[in-house]
């Protein structure tokens, strides 16, 4: 008896020490936690950083016009009237060539100047209608080119664009510009410079290179393919004036050329209109 009292009280007082020793190294742990809190909450804050500036890009052909608009309310949705009046003023019969749709014209003469450079041109957003006539390929054997033929489709086109008077189309241009920026701007480019876009679009065109006759080209599927690998991963406008032949995309530009140059009478960088 006196043994398993013995042992009894043995194991209360190992119980004791270890339960004392739990209790001791919670009340440091919680006494250790506390202090560490109070040191953190002691610390002064870090400084506040100021959210970075916003960075505006860039404005590489900045454009001064030459007069305020002839009619101050235009506005885009009302634009259609004032527009297809004033391209059909550079014509000498005063006319609009019927190839040209007057709907949303100047909505959907940025959106294709937009477009121009990138790979793909939506025919939707164009501002004039197709070219008349099936594409024609020649083929020979078992090689496949472009006809001379399709030169011809394109001959109204080409026509027209010569006949206009690039004075008054870019004073027109650089008169109105507010309204081709806001349309710019609608088509998802808030803070970018239409002006600039009309630039690449111009200069894109203008770096086409000139294929003489015959332009290979491959038939995988339904689709012609330029055979040249970097005839086909050009832009759409390149393509287009690919497909005109070789003396109308000279003449194109000729007139894109006098069209930059006039531009540049407009651009701040080079030096303000007279």
């Amino acid at each position: 008896m006196r043994k398993i009292l013995k042992w009894g009280v043995t194991l209360l007082v190992i119980l004791a020490t270890l339960t004392g020793a739990y209790l001791g190294w919670l009340y440091w742990r919680m006494h250790a936690t506390s202090t560490q809190d109070e040191v953190v909450t002691a610390t002064p804050p870090a400084p506040v950083k100021s959210p970075p500036q916003e960075v505006k890009p860039e404005v590489l052909h900045p454009l001064v016009a030459p007069e305020a608009p002839a009619v101050a309310t235009t506005t885009l949705d009302n634009s259609d009237d004032i527009f297809t009046a004033f391209v059909a003023s550079l014509f000498a019969d005063h006319k609009l060539p019927d190839f040209i749709i007057p709907e949303r014209m100047l909505r959907r003469f940025v959106a294709t100047v937009d477009n121009l450079p990138r790979k793909e041109l939506a025919a939707r957003i164009r501002p004039i209608k197709p070219v008349p006539g099936m594409f024609i390929a020649e083929k020979q054997g078992e090689t496949l080119s472009i006809s001379l033929q399709n030169e011809a489709r394109y001959a109204r086109y080409v026509n027209a664009l010569e006949a206009i008077d690039v004075t008054a189309l870019v004073k027109f241009y650089a008169s109105h510009y507010g309204l081709f920026q806001k349309a710019y701007q609608e088509l998802g480019y808030p803070k970018a410079n239409f002006n600039d876009r009309l630039f690449e679009a111009i200069d894109d065109l203008l770096d086409t290179p000139q294929v003489q006759p015959p332009v290979m080209l491959v038939q995988p599927k339904v689709v012609y393919l330029y055979a040249d690998s970097s005839l086909e991963n050009r832009s759409a406008g390149q393509k287009i004036m690919l497909r005109m032949g070789a003396d109308s995309s000279l003449r194109v530009k000729a007139v894109l050329k006098k069209i930059r140059a006039e531009l540049q009478r407009y651009d701040t960088t080079h030096q303000t209109a007279s």
